[in-house]
């Protein structure tokens, strides 16, 4: 096997790494919504984001529509690019849950407010334990506010 020949490999490796890992992203988020979305239909009185995702995050942060970067890092306390992750800066119909630990996004989910409304939740940031929520239905539609 030639110097080239392996070089070739070594770089297709890493790029097919590199596109599953952005694939694997993807999908996690589509299963994260998903999660969110069957508890949010369900007959549940209390909705409890807490079992969503993995184990790692602590803290569970909102962002509401049209929200920026500097809006981003004054909610969640350090940067992150929202605005390249999530068309979050210029969509009114999502919001954006962010599941973070310390100064780390542990996952993110745009969230279709049709499919529920996370954008009146207050304070933007709740700790894992706390991360749970009541529907609140009327004329077909669904917001959440924080349960007691």
């Amino acid at each position: 096997m030639t110097f080239v020949s392996r070089q070739s490999i070594v770089f297709s490796l890493c790029l097919t790494g590199a596109l599953l890992g952005c694939g694997s992203d993807a999908k996690e988020r589509t299963f994260i919504r998903n999660q969110i979305a069957a508890l949010t239909t369900s007959t549940s009185e209390t909705i409890d984001l807490s079992q969503v995702g993995s184990s790692s995050w602590s803290q569970l942060c909102i962002l509401t529509p049209y929200s920026t970067n500097e809006t981003a890092k004054s909610i969640l306390g350090f940067e992150w690019d929202a605005e390249n992750k999530t068309n979050i800066h210029s969509n009114d119909s999502i919001t954006v849950l962010v599941f973070a630990s310390d100064d780390e996004v542990e996952h993110y989910v745009a969230y279709p407010r049709k499919d529920g409304d996370f954008s009146l939740i207050e304070p933007s940031c709740l700790s894992r334990d706390r991360a749970k929520f009541v529907p609140e239905r009327n004329d077909g539609s669904v917001r959440f506010v924080v349960a007691n």
